[in-house]
């Protein structure tokens, strides 16, 4: 659920450079996954 809530919030707030810096690391695990 965390996992989901993050990605979304990725796709809103891509202007957002922390977020995206975390949110990188999180994203090739769901690419993976997916």
């Amino acid at each position: 659920m965390l996992r989901l809530s993050k990605r979304r919030n990725k796709d809103d707030g891509q202007s957002s450079s922390a977020a995206g810096s975390e949110d990188e690391e999180v994203d090739d695990s769901d690419v993976c996954s997916h």
